[in-house]
């Protein structure tokens, strides 16, 4: 019986050695493309970061960067943009379907008119892309991808997803046309019930219940959920793999390794730090503070850590990811670590119920007073996050940082060190950026958990410094009525102002005022990010130079 030029066709022995050398051999130029793909973004990194360095020497030479270089920056910017709201961007369709394309390429080649050659290599293909998937996933910035990429673990996750969706594709594929050949020729019900092909359809239930549960929906519905499946079915799955079939046992080895490679760097990260824990006046968030030698070296503003109460591979298994710290050093010096409370069904019901060990009605705002702080044991793991390879703050004349709600918790250390970076040593001969700082609340008293950062970035502001703190909640007229809200505001160094920005006018009137590069740091809603990132893009379709970071708080 013939499908689209293929049949099931009887082999003799000596074909079959001949398919199964064909299988192993496409297997290994599937995963060898993945170094050559590796080495050529390496390349490009490079050799971008010497043309940035060359073009951003002097902020004269910002403004007359070549044609070529200007049109480079416009489709960069481009490929960045979402191809619909919440969809992915256009760099990631695309890289993601030329790989697609390249391994289907591979599946088919030299495989006419075998049906079973075309359905094993489905499967040999796609499981020579598990260790690439494995070693995306890992968090440690002793990640070998991430040195070779000079990218953290946060700018991989998207790549992490779409190879898990390619992989995800050719072993259904795979499952399908395998089913399919049980069925033409009559032996279903007898092989569905051998050990091989049990094993290969729980894979794939196995897979596509991690799948299903990586989407976005399922991530903000219940985090906790998707959390867990992704710490517990891996291992499963590569068991169920490595008996499987022995002919993928390389690559299952393979990724076995780098699964367990991961969670031993992430408990090797891991340090035991005596905290005092408190909740501020706004329940939705904890509070925690430590001077410990251990967390003071070497991390930056701007990173974040994941918290547990308890050390090894069991603790591992129960941590809570995302109850996600950001941190800056004050001048005791002291950390204080901000980590959001209160979150959305099955991910932490409350912080105080985790780092308290109690109910959330026993460790409420109302029963903690900001003032009050109970010392607890914590285990800090990280730290993760973009900081380390964000450029330097002489490379903008302007620089315009976003944060709405929380997303101030990343914001705001990131603001502090800009300004304390523009007065230290690496400004001396470079440009001196003006700043400008937007934050939008629902209520002024959202702002008592980072009181003394901003009365200390406050004082080591610039006369041409701008400040805004919106309240999305306001109207003009109640902001004019309640000078209570000015004062305070004045009070932090912010200029009060109703509802929410007009990002046209800001975005506009910056780059109005500056010729030079500009850097955009947005951390808040999607919704948000992508508000700003739309009018920026008018500015970048016209030949402007900008650099763009954001963080959201999409799951």
């Amino acid at each position: 019986m013939g499908y689209l030029g293929f049949e099931f066709v009887s082999l003799t022995p000596e074909q079959v050695a001949s398919r199964r050398i064909s299988l192993d051999n496409y297997a290994r130029i599937a995963q060898s493309s993945q170094v050559m793909v590796l080495i050529t973004l390496a390349v490009g990194q490079v050799l971008w970061r010497t043309i940035e360095s060359w073009n951003y020497g002097d902020s004269k030479q910002q403004s007359s960067s070549s044609l070529g270089l200007r049109q480079f920056k416009t489709w960069r910017w481009r490929l960045g943009d979402e191809v619909l709201p919440g969809f992915g961007t256009w760099k990631q369709w695309i890289g993601g379907l030329s790989w697609t394309i390249w391994l289907a390429i591979l599946c088919i080649r030299d495989t006419s008119p075998d049906y079973m050659h075309l359905t094993k290599r489905f499967g040999i293909v796609a499981a020579s892309q598990l260790p690439l998937h494995f070693l995306l996933a890992m968090k440690s910035p002793y990640s070998p991808i991430q040195i070779i990429l000079q990218t953290s673990h946060e700018s991989l996750n998207a790549v992490h997803h779409v190879l898990g969706r390619i992989i995800m594709f050719f072993l259904v594929l795979h499952a399908s046309f395998y089913l399919n050949f049980f069925a033409q020729i009559g032996v279903l019900s007898k092989r569905i019930r051998d050990k091989d092909v049990m094993l290969g359809v729980s894979s794939i239930l196995l897979l596509l219940t991690i799948g299903s549960t990586a989407t976005s929906q399922i991530r903000g519905w219940n985090y906790r959920l998707f959390y867990s499946i992704h710490v517990i079915v891996p291992p499963i799955l590569l068991s169920l793999l490595y008996f499987h079939v022995t002919h993928i046992r390389l690559y299952v080895l393979q990724s076995a390794f780098l699964f367990l490679l991961n969670i031993a760097t992430r408990l090797w990260h891991s340090k035991r730090v005596s905290m005092e824990v408190s909740i501020p006046n706004d329940a939705n968030l904890v509070k925690m503070s430590t001077s410990s030698a251990t967390v003071l070296n070497g991390w930056e503003a701007g990173q974040h850590v994941y918290i547990r109460k308890d050390t090894g591979l069991g603790s591992y298994l129960r941590s809570y990811p995302l109850t996600i710290a950001t941190f800056w050093k004050s001048q005791d010096p002291v950390f204080n670590l901000i980590a959001r409370a209160k979150t959305k069904a099955g991910y932490l019901s409350t912080s105080s119920q985790v780092l308290l060990g109690s109910h959330p009605q026993e460790n409420s705002a109302s029963h903690m007073p900001v003032d009050e702080s109970k010392p607890i044991n914590l285990f800090l793991e990280g730290p993760y996050g973009d900081s380390k390879f964000l450029p330097k703050v002489t490379n903008f004349e302007s620089i315009i940082l976003v944060a709405g709600g929380i997303g101030a918790t990343y914001i705001l250390p990131v603001w502090r060190e800009i300004l304390v970076r523009r007065k230290g040593p690496e400004s001396k001969g470079g440009t001196v950026p003006q700043v400008k700082l937007v934050w939008t609340l629902r209520n002024i008293h959202e702002t008592d958990w980072a009181t003394n950062t901003l009365r200390d970035g406050s004082s080591q502001h610039f006369s041409t410094d701008q400040c805004l703190l919106h309240l999305s909640t306001a109207t003009a007229q109640s902001v004019d009525l309640d000078q209570s809200l000015k004062d305070k505001a004045k009070d932090l160094g912010f200029s009060l102002q109703p509802g929410r920005p007009n990002f046209k006018d800001i975005v506009d009137y910056t780059f109005m005022k500056t010729e030079g590069r500009v850097g955009l740091f947005v951390c808040g809603p999607k919704g948000m990010a992508h508000s700003l990132r739309e009018q920026v893009g008018k500015h970048v379709m016209r030949g402007r130079d900008v650099f763009w970071h954001a963080e959201e708080f999409g799951l």
